[in-house]
């Protein structure tokens, strides 16, 4: 111990320095910086193709750093990296963690979604054989204990195969009353409450779910990893599904790049971030590259702004990008 004290009285200034140096490295402050992505060429995820494409079609994501003073500063150095308060990425009444867990469950219902559509339009017989209705979102003001990322396992006793029926259930009570949910969390039943109130003008518990499937006698299974995040991959999972269950080949030999939402009725939703994702998969290699309807005027814009050599294609829904991929025959 007397040598230990006596090194830390010779070295104090050393330690010290050691001590601040850490707490530059590594302390996280509260922001973010988004940058340009890549891309996940989606033949290495999926498995059970019954046609193959002679192009690809390439998911496309932003790189996320944590705002630690390094990173911080490399983002005044660095184009087109920005800096992202935490609370710009979340809700007021949520914690980071609770935007990350809804982020998950968006990308598992951008899976869900695609996956149905695709044997829909493919012509393929598709049934569910398991729907989770997740809470992912939770309003200020609201009576409740529930918590974003509950599963829900029924409401007064009831169990209910979809969010719809379930939201129907709760508009059939008034001010007040008060539902009790049994939930899944951390894959244990909890008991909940949700009392109805006023907010925005509306008589609602105050919560919104989102539900995800998943499907029997379905070949093409995704892989997918934990650190993946967000329903904006959704479209381009839809297309090359559809393209590894029909003998025509969209990609007519191209490599295809792009982003956006699908939902089961195949509608194009926009999507955040789609300049990092442009500029990502340009330096890729990307020169074809669908973005939603909404983020066109952003994305053309950055298109002349930074002379990028890219053919930028909108869409509104799947059959409208199937159509454009036409005409690049």
């Amino acid at each position: 111990m007397k040598k230990l004290l006596s090194y830390i009285k010779q070295e104090w200034k050393f330690l010290l320095f050691i001590v601040i140096m850490f707490f530059v490295l590594t302390v996280k402050l509260p922001y973010q910086v988004y940058g340009p992505g890549g891309k996940i060429d989606l033949s290495t995820r999926y498995t059970g193709e019954e046609y193959k494409t002679e192009g690809s079609f390439n998911v496309t994501y932003i790189s996320s750093y944590p705002g630690t003073l390094p990173i911080l500063g490399l983002s005044y150095i660095f184009p087109n990296w920005d800096i992202v308060k935490n609370d710009d990425i979340k809700y007021d009444n949520e914690t980071t963690e609770d935007a990350i867990k809804r982020d998950k469950i968006l990308n598992d219902l951008a899976l869900s979604n695609a996956t149905y559509y695709a044997y829909q339009r493919a012509g393929k017989d598709i049934k569910i054989k398991e729907s989770k209705i997740y809470v992912t979102f939770i309003y200020n003001g609201a009576k409740t204990d529930l918590k974003i990322g509950d599963i829900i396992i029924s409401a007064d006793d009831t169990k209910y195969s979809n969010s719809q029926e379930l939201a129907n259930y709760i508009k059939t009570k008034k001010e007040n009353d008060t539902v009790k949910f049994k939930v899944l969390r951390n894959n244990k039943e909890v008991d909940c409450y949700g009392t109805l109130s006023n907010i925005q003008d509306n008589i609602v518990i105050g919560v919104a779910f989102n539900i995800v499937n998943e499907y029997e006698n379905v070949s093409l299974k995704f892989k997918s990893k934990s650190n993946e995040l967000g329903p904006s991959g959704g479209l381009m999972m839809a297309l090359y599904m559809y393209n590894s269950l029909t003998e025509e080949d969209i990609s007519h030999g191209k490599d295809i790049y792009g982003t956006g939402t699908i939902n089961t009725d195949g509608s194009v939703g926009e999507i955040d971030g789609v300049k990092y994702k442009i500029v990502g998969a340009y330096r890729k290699g990307a020169r074809i590259f669908i973005v939603p309807e909404g983020n066109y005027e952003e994305a053309i814009k950055l298109k002349e702004e930074k002379k990028l050599d890219i053919n930028i294609i909108n869409v509104t829904t799947f059959d409208d990008a199937l159509n454009k991929l036409k005409e690049l025959k």
